[in-house]
């Protein structure tokens, strides 16, 4: 299975991941990345938040970067406006389905 991966030599690694990196093996994207869970600094400037941005495969019209910061949730939605001709109204949705869910306007 696909956990045998990361026994493979590291070029035989990134041939096997760029094969399967597209539409014929999956839909859509989604990543879930945890961040740091204390404040980080660039330069004298504190770092609010971070989206963990996403590519796009090819064919495939949907990627959502989920990332924990501190103690922040950010959602970021990535889409190809061909394949997902609605995709900027569900980016317009993530913001009001999270704060639905946590019980905020």
């Amino acid at each position: 299975g696909i956990h045998r991966l990361g026994r493979l030599p590291i070029r035989l690694q990134r041939h096997v991941a760029a094969w399967m990196y597209r539409s014929t093996w999956f839909d859509l994207i989604v990543s879930v990345i945890p961040g740091p869970r204390s404040a980080r600094w660039f330069g004298s400037a504190r770092v609010e938040e971070a989206y963990a941005v996403l590519p796009l495969a090819e064919g495939v019209g949907l990627a959502v970067g989920i990332m924990l910061w501190e103690r922040s949730l950010t959602v970021a939605v990535s889409y190809d406006r061909v394949l997902l001709p609605d995709g900027a109204r569900l980016a317009e949705l993530v913001r009001p389905a999270f704060a639905a869910f946590e019980g905020r306007p």
